[in-house]
């Protein structure tokens, strides 16, 4: 990972920000709960030091993941990804993905708000 982010690099995503050590184990722990993730570039734009990726990801839920045991079923969505990147390296990114679609695709049972 080193080559590939720089060492301050920031993640930002729906549930909160991750920074460098932070987003390594996070990435680690997706690859783990998820070994078969598969990532397809369904569109890139790029603009100065900055790429826009239009992604579908598809993996299945074979690990533990925070806390909960593999249900080994799919889950296939799209996201979008702003990555701003400098000296060939990634220095921040942005992910946005619908959340509550993935858990229930996986089998996680989200309890639903009153009046829903």
């Amino acid at each position: 990972m080193p080559e590939l982010f720089h060492t301050d690099w920031v993640e930002h995503r729906p549930e909160g920000k991750l920074e460098h050590g932070e987003g390594a184990k996070n990435t680690t722990m997706f690859y783990t709960a998820f070994p078969d993730l598969d990532i397809i570039i369904d569109d890139m734009i790029a603009e100065g030091d900055k790429t826009v990726t239009r992604l579908t990801m598809s993996c299945t839920f074979t690990g533990k993941f925070r806390g909960i045991p593999p249900t080994g079923k799919k889950f296939s969505s799209t996201g979008i990804l702003i990555t701003r990147w400098l000296d060939g390296r990634e220095k921040e990114s942005w992910m946005v993905y619908d959340q509550l679609n993935f858990l229930r695709q996986l089998g996680i049972n989200i309890p639903q708000s009153e009046g829903e």
